[in-house]
């Protein structure tokens, strides 16, 4: 369940599939979605409403293995809890557990 008290943590983005990786070079994305996600760290975010989704902010120069990356530009902060519901639905928000993704 979502912890209203992390707010915080939690920010709507907008991601891309990566269809074709070489060497880190991405040679072809994805339509860009726009989700809800909980920050487990700098890099990596977790999508609420698909929660094997885990995407990564890309960094300049850094090769990556990825599925999904996360424009740094789109993200903003989540600034009431009827913003974080309007963004996702009730069932994703009951089984949500951010303790899974802390380390």
């Amino acid at each position: 369940m979502i912890n209203y008290n992390e707010l915080d943590n939690y920010y709507i983005g907008i991601y891309m599939p990566v269809l074709y990786n070489v060497g880190g070079v991405f040679l072809r994305l994805g339509e860009p979605k726009e989700s809800l996600f909980y920050k487990v760290d700098d890099y990596h975010y977790v999508d609420v409403n698909y929660p094997k989704i885990s995407a990564y902010i890309i960094k300049r120069s850094v090769p990556l293995d990825i599925k999904y990356i996360l424009s740094e530009d789109s993200l903003r902060k989540v600034d009431s809890k009827k913003e974080l519901v309007n963004n996702t639905k009730l069932v994703k928000r009951l089984k949500f557990n951010s303790n899974l993704y802390k380390k």
